[in-house]
């Protein structure tokens, strides 16, 4: 539960941060400064979104991310044959990063109800842009260029790019008014203004594409598409609105634009724009003809374009642009991931719209390297059917061991003095005091300590007897427990052994529990000797075997046990499939607090807390899981606590377990150290409760 609200809060955070990267986006030119804000802006989200995958434990992807990938691997390769090593790596890593960033938000944004979201704030974004458009020319001045028939020249962006954003920010708020959200028709009203002072001539056409495809396609809530003659009457009415329209003095400049665009390629006209572009265009499907299958190399179009009209840029066409770099191979690639959107997106209207517009504008425009695009491809990515990766285990883990140590570096230093030989050359106080810090994260107080985890460190460095090794022995304890309690409470030994070869399995009983004698952890239950993974065991025995195990945590009741291999009778109750644990928590000799456990030793361990008479206590813990329904009282519940009570006779603090199988009670061991004294208590006022009933001699209570 913990986990998902923390989820939640990381997921509210990454929506603020998209907003604010896609308003620098649209709203922040060339300037390396600017440009730093929006990479710093994207390392962030993109560290949360990482974050988030190893929380939810999944990878999502689809087939045309992958394709992506390949183009991008390709895209670098391509360095081997380019004009210019260092342009083509350059561009290369761009397009990767691009592609790396448009996954993570595909992976926090993958499901189709997201996409309303993210449409959103395109829109937003795109009104902020509008409005510091406005505001840079003043609004008297602005209106005056637009009705002037002058294009407005933009301080923030290169006006084409205004231009191609704004057609999807009209696609998307056309969107809306369609499904009768007319709030939004001033906005759109505000886009196409921006538009027209832009003059984009790509725009125009893309956003005609878009808005023709939302109108005509087929609704998801509508059971037939709306009739032929219907269509061609609306389309009619259109054209002819449309051809009512550029008559108006505010469409004058992008007509004339249109016009010198048709008078040069008719060749009746020169506009330097247009015979720039052809050449451009040309050019490029020159170089495709001479180098068809791999091309020239990445983004090599800025080395051939120079000698054609005397700069470097790139061919003024994606479709272009990779035909000439990449080949018929990379350009294949590309377009088989743009098509598979296309044609896999559940007849999600909005989404084919924006693809029709990528893939039209892609003959007229290059942006494949355009922040922009990548947002617009993961709204598009949205409906489609997308696939997912599970997280192993283990790599979550040391992921979040990274991430710990990184948010407390005495982590850092506690896994330093754990090596040998460090290890056996920090005094126990000193590394009870880091190993405090780094598991808790807050300083041991051992003058005057206060909580349960603080005394039971004290008791750690305070509190050694010889007998209590004996106690924790999990062969010896059997004699010092029988001796107190009776033999009746004892799980019968199979055999206790120096090594695990000498151990003879044929002679072992089909069930049986297996662990060392000097460790805590490490349990073995077995329930079919046949299925055993003898290795598995063997590693982990032997590498226990070779550690004694008071040097891990200075717990010094382990530091004189000769280590060995204990087997016992396997013992389960017909009533529970797991196995029920009663740990007695007694102070002083006297039971406090009990808490119940299923699945020990087991990632699927259930605890719940009680009072010394089964009262249920709210006391949870992030390390364990909590039980669906409270377990019942044992019907031993008192004979076993008053077996703990004598067990724990002259002891500060102890915790006795046992198990009741069919009604009887068996002893299971006796710990000093709950937890090691690190016991994460979900509410720390029960750290403060716990720690009230261990009587110190130092203390004055």
């Amino acid at each position: 539960m913990k986990e998902k609200s923390f989820e939640k809060k990381i997921s509210h955070i990454i929506d603020i941060l998209f907003i604010a990267y896609l308003v620098m986006v649209f709203t922040m030119n060339s300037n390396a400064t600017l440009n730093n804000l929006i990479a710093i802006n994207a390392a962030v989200i993109s560290v949360l979104i990482f974050y988030k995958m190893f929380l939810v434990g999944k990878v999502y992807y689809n087939r045309s991310i992958i394709l992506l990938f390949i183009v991008s691997a390709f895209a670098l390769i391509s360095m081997i044959w380019a004009k210019n090593i260092s342009f083509t790596i350059a561009k290369g890593v761009s397009l990767l990063i691009n592609v790396i960033f448009m996954t993570l938000l595909y992976n926090n944004y993958h499901d189709e109800d997201r996409m309303n979201f993210m449409v959103k704030s395109f829109i937003f974004a795109g009104v902020v842009l509008c409005v510091l458009e406005i505001s840079n020319q003043g609004l008297s001045g602005y209106f005056s260029m637009l009705f002037g028939g002058k294009r407005v020249y933009s301080e923030i962006l290169n006006v084409n790019e205004i231009g191609i954003i704004l057609a999807f920010g009209s696609l998307f708020t056309f969107n809306e008014i369609l499904k009768k959200n007319y709030k939004y028709i001033p906005i759109l009203v505000l886009f196409i203004i921006e538009i027209l002072s832009a003059s984009s001539k790509t725009s125009m056409i893309i956003l005609t594409v878009g808005l023709l495809y939302l109108f005509f396609m087929k609704r998801k809530d509508e059971n037939k598409k709306m009739p032929v003659k219907k269509r061609l009457i609306v389309l009619f009415v259109t054209v002819i609105s449309i051809v009512l329209l550029i008559q108006l003095p505010v469409f004058s400049s992008i007509t004339s634009r249109v016009s010198k665009l048709y008078e040069t390629v008719m060749g009746t006209g020169n506009d330097m724009s247009t015979s720039e572009r052809i050449a451009l265009y040309k050019k490029g499907i020159e170089v495709f003809t001479e180098h068809p299958i791999i091309g020239i190399g990445f983004a090599s179009s800025y080395v051939v374009t120079e000698p054609v009209i005397g700069k470097g840029v790139y061919f003024h066409s994606d479709l272009i642009e990779f035909l000439g770099c990449l080949g018929l191979i990379g350009a294949g690639i590309y377009y088989a991931s743009l098509f598979l959107i296309a044609t896999n997106n559940n007849k999600n209207r909005i989404s084919g719209a924006i693809m029709c517009m990528i893939l039209v504008g892609s003959i007229t425009s290059c942006t494949y390297l355009q922040k922009f695009k990548f947002v617009l491809l993961v709204i598009a990515m949205l409906p489609m059917r997308y696939e997912y990766i599970i997280i192993n285990d283990k790599v979550r883990n040391y992921f979040f061991k990274i991430v710990d140590m990184l948010k407390n570096p005495k982590i850092i230093l506690y896994r330093i003095i754990r090596l040998n030989p460090i290890n056996k050359r920090v005094s126990d106080k000193v590394f009870i005091k880091i190993e405090y810090e780094a598991k808790m994260n807050k300083k041991l107080n051992l003058d005057n300590p206060q909580t349960y985890n603080e005394k039971v460190q004290w008791l750690k460095l305070n509190d050694r007897k010889d007998y209590y090794t004996k106690m924790v022995d999990k062969a010896n304890a059997k004699d010092y427990v029988k001796k107190i309690i009776g033999e009746k409470y004892i799980i019968p030994t199979i055999g206790v052994y120096d090594s695990f070869d000498k151990i003879n399995f044929d002679k072992l009983p089909n069930e049986f529990v297996m662990k060392c004698t000097h460790n805590s952890g490490h349990v073995f239950i077995v329930k079919n000797k046949n299925k055993l993974d003898f290795d598995k065991i063997r590693k982990t025995i032997e590498s226990d075997l070779k550690k004694n195990y008071y040097w891990v945590g200075r717990e010094y009741p382990y530091k004189n046990i000769k280590p060995k291999i204990i087997i016992e009778k396997y013992i389960h109750d017909k009533n529970y499939s797991a196995i029920r644990d009663y740990k007695f928590l007694t102070f002083n000799g006297k039971t406090k607090y009990i808490y119940v456990s299923d699945n020990s030793h087991t990632k699927d361990q259930k605890i719940a807390f009680f009072d010394e008479k089964y009262h249920f206590l709210n006391i949870e813990r992030d390390d364990y899981g909590k039980y669906n329904s409270i377990p019942s009282k044992p019907k031993n519940f008192e004979l076993m606590k008053s077996l703990a009570e004598k067990l724990s006779k002259d002891t500060y603090h102890l915790r006795v377990d046992f198990y009741e199988i069919d009604g009887n009670v068996y002893f299971g061991e006796i710990t000093f150290y709950t937890g090691g004294g690190f016991v994460p208590f979900k509410d720390e006022k029960w750290d403060y409760e716990l720690g009230k009933e261990i009587k110190l001699p130092i203390n004055k209570e």
